[in-house]
């Protein structure tokens, strides 16, 4: 084998053949964009910031909230929508698609924000209220906030 044809083994990326940039996909991203993030503002940052000691949320709920914006994310920079809703293939794709989008995030934070999204990908299918603290909601909305910041539109 060539070493120019060995790039996937040397972590290089080759830009995907469909994208361009001077081509218009982004026609329903304004409107779901701000959808998802109504959405958020109204239904789940009220919970976090309630004063109460216990803050829960509905797996199902945030779970929805997240893969949205995560396929919003995705959608931006490579141009294609993931229909996957599973939290953990979309976080992969997303650092595929630009991992710049993590580095406000300190180490800590990367490995509480891998543990959260599996931790909601696993109660999903149970349908549970999930409980949390106030650093765990810090992280979603850096998440939430981060991602919105890097979407090209």
């Amino acid at each position: 084998m060539n070493t120019k044809n060995k790039i996937y083994s040397s972590d290089y990326y080759p830009k995907m053949h469909w994208f361009n940039r001077k081509i218009s996909y982004f026609d329903d991203l304004f409107f779901l964009l701000n959808q998802n993030i109504d959405t958020y503002n109204n239904e789940i940052k009220p919970i976090f910031e309630n004063k109460t000691t216990v803050k829960y949320i509905s797996s199902k709920v945030l779970a929805d909230i997240l893969a949205k914006q995560l396929q919003l994310f995705v959608f931006s920079q490579v141009i294609i929508k993931p229909q996957t809703t599973n939290l953990q293939t979309l976080f992969d794709l997303v650092i595929f698609a630009n991992p710049n989008v993590f580095i406000e995030f300190t180490t800590q934070e990367n490995n509480q924000l891998i543990q959260l999204i599996q931790t909601i990908q696993s109660a999903i299918n149970d349908h549970n209220q999930l409980i949390f603290d106030n650093d765990t909601f810090s992280i979603i909305d850096k998440l939430i906030s981060s991602t919105t910041k890097f979407i090209n539109v």
